[in-house]
């Protein structure tokens, strides 16, 4: 089938590091990634922070509601 795979408004994954549980969302140029449940979100804009090192959630606090929306909606 060559047809196009339509776009999600959102990629959600988890993951394990270091024995913690932890998950992200991906979002257009944003990735909002929470390592453990005892630490908080960070969100970075990958377009321009492929490498993740400045943390944006305190700038977009709405951002972050926004994905930490479709995190809640998606962990199952």
């Amino acid at each position: 089938n060559s047809a196009a795979q339509p776009q999600h408004l959102y990629i959600y994954f988890e993951f394990c590091t270091n024995f913690q549980w932890g998950h992200a969302v991906r979002s257009q140029q944003w990735k909002l990634v929470r390592f453990s449940i005892h630490e908080p979100y960070q969100l970075y804009n990958l377009d321009k922070d492929i490498g993740e090192t400045h943390d944006l959630s305190q700038q977009h606090p709405d951002i972050v509601n926004l994905l930490t929306s479709y995190a809640t909606a998606a962990h199952t």
